[in-house]
Formats: C-alpha cells, structure tokens, sequence
C-alpha cells in the first residue's frame, strides 16, 4: 500500500461515549445480498472482505450500529436554503467494535485509535464522521475499496486492542 500522510485521518483525543448506544444491527436493506458471513447480509463485497477479516483476527464487532447525531451549524445553514432543516440525523458505520478501542497502525508507523471502521468507494470521509467523533469521541476509520483489497489480499488488518470497554 502506498504511503499516506494522514489525508483523512486524526487522532481520538477525547474519551468515547458510549451512553444509550444499543449495539444491535440495524437492518439497512440487504437481505437480498450475496454477501453472507455468520447469517448477517452484508451490501457490498469490501464490507464481506472486512467481516472475515476482522473475524479472522477475533475481533469482536456489530455490523450496522446506528447512532444519532446532532447536524452542526455549517449543515443546518446550508438546509435552511434548501429549506430541508433537521436538527438531528442517523450515521450507521458499518463495522463499530462493540465499545472496545484498538489501534491501527498506518503504513508509515503512525497509529490511530479507532472505535470501527466504514468501508467507501473512495477514502472520502463523510461529515458524519466527524460529528460522531465530535460530539461522542467515537472514531470510525474509513477505507477505500482499493485499501480494502490490499488488506483483504494481505490477510490481515494492522489492529490491536487497546481496551475493553468497561460494561455497567
């Protein structure tokens, strides 16, 4: 994998938030799917590449944790033209860690700490990422589909545990 300088990366300062999360997944629509592993339908080949992945390495996960959010003022300013306002949103990331940190390692040794992962057509990092991780601490880690094949042919995804979320 080429080297990457952080383009859409960033640390987790803050601690994560995990009150009132229900870590159940949520149906998102592809029951129709081919892409089945353990009885869950996946939409999309590089999320089955990263379920056996990650199942491969023991990493507990949930597939399709929604959470919700609150729109920041650059969005809500931008509704109200569209005359779309809603103060309150969904995010649904694809593979969350059931609450547990790990580190990810990048290519040139920098490590992230990471609540999950999305998986993207193109390593773009949608705003609801950033709203997640702003208002809860939670960081979910996005990968292309090119990253996701060179992980998926590698064997192997560069994580670590960190720590257990402590259970009430």
């Amino acid at each position: 994998m080429g080297k990457r300088k952080g383009w859409n990366r960033f640390r987790p300062t803050k601690e994560a938030n995990w009150a009132a999360i229900k870590l159940v997944s949520k149906d998102v629509g592809c029951k129709n799917s081919v892409y089945t592993l353990a009885g869950y339908h996946y939409c999309t080949l590089g999320e089955l590449k990263i379920a056996r992945l990650l199942t491969s390495q023991g990493i507990e996960f949930t597939p399709d944790v929604s959470f919700g959010i609150k729109n920041d003022n650059v969005l809500r300013k931008a509704q109200l033209k569209d005359n779309t306002l809603r103060t309150a949103r969904t995010f649904v990331p694809d593979f969350v860690f059931n609450g547990d940190e790990y580190i990810w390692t990048e290519d040139d040794g920098t490590e992230i700490v990471i609540h999950g992962l999305e998986c993207k057509a193109s390593n773009r990092k949608p705003d609801k990422i950033r709203l997640l991780y702003e208002q809860r601490g939670i960081h979910i880690l996005v990968l292309s589909d090119q990253e996701i094949d060179w992980y998926d042919q590698s064997g192997e995804l560069p994580l670590k545990l960190l720590r257990r979320r402590h259970q009430c």
